[in-house]
């Protein structure tokens, strides 16, 4: 089974997102392809064709909420995990403009109102002048550990007012404070590769996520730990549209991995964190 963690598809919010100024700026900075075709002509069946030809079975679809740059919301995700159940799983988001609605609360409504499976956190955009390790975010967390949902959390060069606000270290608490709480780092803190290795190694609940910047310079060392040390802790995304389908999954294709491994990459370890 091969399951993209991290998948915007060309509909509502995300065509806005991906196909607006910023993104394509920094598609052209990250990415050695043009956005995906399906994303360019804003056809869901292109989409489809594409996801089905890569041999792809299910992806995560996350809301998004930074009101600097942009917002997918939740109720659109809650769509197009009901119009496709087989195919999608969706993760909401915190809203950080919503200041008379506590964060806990707002984890409790998405799951429990909406029947998405996880959180989102993302702070591009200057959605929160917070850091991820800010205690004031903490009883988000501790909803979602009680809830039993994974947290993702939305890294990386672009990501936060400063490089280190996406330092693996920012996390180091969080997956001590919170030790049943499955937390998944998209973009896995590029370009803090070697780091971030160190960071799952040190918390067995820290999920890797690399997606798009296993493209890029040092990408490789995340792959030589999902053979080895991390077999288990790394998770594919395509962070399509910035990268196809089939680009990314030919990418994990065509490393030499032992027996095993590959499918870890690739599924298992998703399905474990998703509970699916």
């Amino acid at each position: 089974m091969i399951i993209d963690f991290r998948c915007r598809p060309p509909v509502g919010g995300f065509i806005e997102v991906h196909k607006g100024p910023m993104l394509l700026y920094y598609q052209g900075r990250i990415a050695e392809t043009p956005i995906a075709a399906s994303m360019d002509q804003e056809s869901m069946d292109l989409f489809w064709q594409e996801f089905d030809q890569a041999g792809v079975d299910k992806a995560v679809v996350m809301a998004r909420h930074a009101p600097a740059s942009d917002t997918v919301g939740e109720a659109m995700i809650a769509e197009l995990v009901a119009a496709h159940p087989d195919r999608f799983v969706g993760f909401g988001s915190l809203d950080f403009t919503k200041s008379n609605i506590a964060l806990a609360d707002q984890v409790r409504g998405a799951i429990a109102s909406q029947g998405l499976k996880g959180m989102s956190i993302e702070f591009m955009g200057g959605g929160s002048a917070m850091s991820f390790d800010d205690e004031r975010l903490y009883p988000a967390y501790e909803a979602c550990q009680a809830l039993g949902v994974p947290a993702a959390f939305t890294t990386g060069p672009l990501v936060g007012a400063r490089m280190d606000d996406v330092s693996p270290s920012r996390f180091d608490a969080i997956a001590r404070d919170f030790p049943d709480l499955n937390i998944v780092l998209a973009h896995a803190c590029y370009p803090y590769v070697t780091e971030s290795i160190g960071l799952a190694m040190r918390h067995a609940n820290v999920f890797l996520s690399p997606d798009c910047y296993t493209f890029s310079p040092g990408g490789n060392q995340w792959l030589d730990a999902a053979n080895s040390i991390l077999a288990d802790q790394i998770i594919f995304a395509t962070a399509y549209p910035i990268y196809g389908f089939q680009d990314a999954v030919d990418l994990i294709n065509g490393y030499p991995f032992k027996p095993g491994n590959r499918e870890r990459v690739f599924g298992e370890n998703a399905r474990r964190v998703l509970g699916i």
